[in-house]
């Protein structure tokens, strides 16, 4: 299994669903071993932050959290963990528009296709 470290950046996360990750077609799951999200408002606001299911079930790592202003919360990092699978994403909203700032940090785990060619030898 191949790995590969990444940092996805989302600006402006306001009051829609914003996805601020979901793995690619190749990748067997993702570790997420970073997350910030910063409040960027001189005011305080209100966020979620959950993953999403294929079938649309949502489960909160923060729901209905207070930011203060200029703060920041790391709600995965340290020992703190969190793996998405294909047809997962992991979504940000705020209660206040164009209000928070995210940076995540991932370790994506590949699938690769091995080829092992056979030769032949004929004896004459």
């Amino acid at each position: 299994m191949a790995n590969s470290f990444d940092n996805k950046l989302n600006a402006g996360i306001g009051t829609a669903d914003v996805t601020v990750y979901t793995p690619g077609a190749s990748v067997i799951y993702t570790t997420i071993i970073g997350f910030t999200v910063s409040n960027r408002t001189s005011n305080s606001v209100v966020l979620d932050i959950f993953v999403r299911d294929v079938d649309s079930t949502e489960v909160y790592l923060l729901k209905g959290t207070t930011l203060n202003a200029g703060a920041a919360t790391v709600p995965v990092g340290g020992e703190q963990k969190l793996v998405i699978k294909p047809n997962q994403e992991l979504c940000v909203r705020s209660d206040t528009a164009n209000s928070l700032d995210s940076i995540l940090k991932t370790n994506n785990n590949f699938k690769f296709i091995s080829l092992k060619f056979h030769q032949w030898q004929y004896l004459y």
